[in-house]
């Protein structure tokens, strides 16, 4: 993946995107699934997480597993501001998250061997997508628009 000036502009971006071969095509029930567990998380919507979270292999874990796929403590998950999951480096957050992962290390690691392997490569999308706009943090980025 590179960033760069779209040829012919002056400082219009493009990101290039590099083919890992890593594609799966997901059936639509998993598809419509994953849909409603981002829409619920958007909307701190808890009995959807928690049904959403089930259905896609999470078990009862769906605290945990939510707080995996937005990397934002569960306080935050269910906070119902609109900008509840907007990427921010409060130090606070960094913390709480830290020792969150520290304290339950052996929960993630259950956690990650119980979900489908397809689900595993969303998370690594998700990762992946988060730190390009992470990286990307000027107008363009869409955590500010």
């Amino acid at each position: 993946m590179m960033l760069r000036v779209k040829p012919g502009t002056k400082n219009t971006p493009q990101l290039i995107l590099l083919d890992h071969g890593l594609h799966k095509t997901l059936v639509p029930e998993l598809r419509a699934n994953y849909a409603g567990l981002w829409k619920s998380l958007v909307f701190a919507n808890v009995d959807g997480i928690e049904s959403y979270s089930l259905k896609l292999g999470a078990g009862e874990d769906y605290t945990l597993f939510a707080s995996v796929m937005t990397m934002r403590p569960w306080r935050k998950v269910v906070d119902k501001s609109h900008d509840h999951l907007q990427f921010s480096i409060e130090q606070e957050d960094v913390d709480e998250i830290q020792d969150y992962a520290a304290a339950s290390l052996r929960e993630v690691a259950e956690l990650l061997r119980r979900l489908p392997r397809v689900i595993l490569l969303l998370l690594n999308t998700n990762d992946c997508l988060r730190a390009v706009d992470n990286a990307l943090v000027c107008e363009y980025s869409s955590t500010n628009q």
